[in-house]
């Protein structure tokens, strides 16, 4: 794709691909050159746009600009599935679980194949409901809670170091009642977390 772009500079789709590529390679900051420039030849392609919202997403200090191209996105495209999806996942994250269920339900309106916005309201992958889908629905629940690059370390240590300090250090019944539902609930965060990832990733789904 890089020789691709390097023999035609001045095609927008192509840098617009490249910058996808390099996002779903985990390389978000060297994506952002080749979707800027695609911007700068086709600043009305909603999809680089979206593209580019995903990019600063995956960068510190960058969520206020990574809003202004979803919103402009979906200001160029509204009934975009694609863009819906996005806008969906991001307003889960952010823990508005019901105004995501309603752009899930707007993406897959006009696209009922949309895996990732099935994924997003709990739906089953096939026709019948099975355990999996349940705990799903209970995992979306824990995904939804806002603030995860923070609470997600902080789970991380607090699962592990909170049942060490009630084997070694035994204190009161007092200090054990209320640490260990604690250290549950972390558990619990961080199995939803994970839980999401690999019921996406079974059905085809790329997370970025």
């Amino acid at each position: 794709m890089s020789e691709a772009v390097a023999m035609d500079p001045t095609n927008p789709r192509l840098q617009s691909m490249l910058g996808l590529i390099l996002v779903h390679c985990r390389r978000p900051k060297e994506a952002l050159a080749y979707l800027e420039r695609s911007l700068e030849l086709d600043p009305t392609n909603a999809l680089t746009h979206q593209r580019m919202s995903i990019a600063l997403s995956k960068l510190l200090g960058k969520n206020k600009r990574a809003e202004e191209h979803l919103r402009k996105a979906l200001e160029l495209q509204p009934d975009n599935p694609v863009i819906k999806n996005t806008l969906g996942w991001r307003l889960l994250g952010r823990g508005h679980r019901e105004e995501a269920e309603t752009a899930f339900y707007e993406a897959l309106r006009v696209d009922p194949t949309q895996a990732a916005s099935k994924l997003g309201i709990g739906a089953p992958a096939g026709i019948k409901k099975g355990p999996s889908d349940i705990i799903l629905r209970g995992a979306l629940r824990f995904y939804s809670i806002p603030y995860r690059i923070i609470l997600a370390p902080a789970c991380g240590v607090l699962a592990i170091e909170i049942p060490q300090l009630i084997l070694t250090h035994p204190g009161s019944w007092i200090f054990t009642a209320v640490s260990l539902p604690v250290a549950v609930l972390s558990w619990c965060y961080i199995f939803s977390l994970v839980y999401v990832r690999v019921i996406g990733k079974r059905r085809g789904i790329q997370f970025v």
